[in-house]
């Protein structure tokens, strides 16, 4: 079953034509922790800072069910 991905501007470059208007949709996305969904779009797990799962903070250990939608972000630290 879909679940859908949304990546924020700075996690979008480690997916190649990432459509920012259709997000992504990893058809067979559910049943897998987020982490799983994270190595398979080839992002490194180091540079995902928030994960959010239908807009609320979660885990990236979370197991995804149908029709979810999962943001990753990577936050840009100033100091």
């Amino acid at each position: 079953m879909a679940v859908r991905v949304e990546l924020t501007l700075l996690l979008q470059r480690y997916v190649p034509n990432y459509d920012q208007d259709n997000d992504i949709v990893v058809e067979d996305g559910e049943g897998k922790a987020v982490r799983q969904i994270i190595a398979e779009l080839g992002i490194p797990p180091v540079k995902v800072f928030q994960v959010l799962v239908n807009h609320l903070p979660s885990q990236d250990s979370y197991v995804v069910k149908d029709g979810d939608v999962v943001t990753l972000a990577m936050v840009l630290g100033a100091g």
